[in-house]
């Protein structure tokens, strides 16, 4: 059965060196392709990096230019195969920044309705494993994981 998903939200929190660092950015542009089989939900979301804000433009045209190179990179996507939805663990793989690589994490799926589920995933990324260096500037440094939180509803 296909499954289409509403009120998606992907968001990244980065922390760094001084301790104060703290950078979130949140996107609602997503793409994707999904079906439920048997408990088991299997397909792609992807997400249009340029798409995603912090809060800061000045920091946002930083994060498509230097970070995610948008002009080679315009999107992320997760591939997921067989994912059981009344597990509380994660796996998937990770397309970022021309890089495919497994991700495991947790995640929560709840039925609100016979037809709706809200659901949450959640999942670290070390940015050097998808050739991305960390940012750094005037001694300051993010951090190279950076937590990454999949949550909306399908139905």
């Amino acid at each position: 059965m296909k499954v289409g998903i509403m009120n998606q939200l992907t968001e990244f929190k980065a922390s760094g060196r001084p301790a104060l660092i703290r950078i979130h950015g949140s996107s609602t542009n997503h793409e994707e392709a999904l079906n439920i089989e048997q408990d088991q939900l299997s397909g792609t979301v992807s997400v249009d990096l340029s798409s995603f804000e912090t809060g800061m433009k000045f920091r946002d045209q930083h994060l498509y230019q230097e970070i995610f190179n948008l002009t080679r990179f315009p999107k992320s996507t997760i591939t997921l195969n067989g994912l059981k939805l009344n597990d509380s663990n994660f796996n998937g793989i990770l397309d970022l920044h021309g890089v495919s690589k497994e991700i495991i994490g947790k995640q929560e799926f709840k039925p609100n309705t016979d037809q709706n589920w809200t659901y949450r995933i959640e999942f670290t990324v070390k940015m050097s494993d998808f050739g991305i260096t960390p940012p750094s500037l005037l001694g300051m440094k993010v951090n190279d994981q950076v937590q990454v939180t999949v949550s909306g509803k399908m139905h």
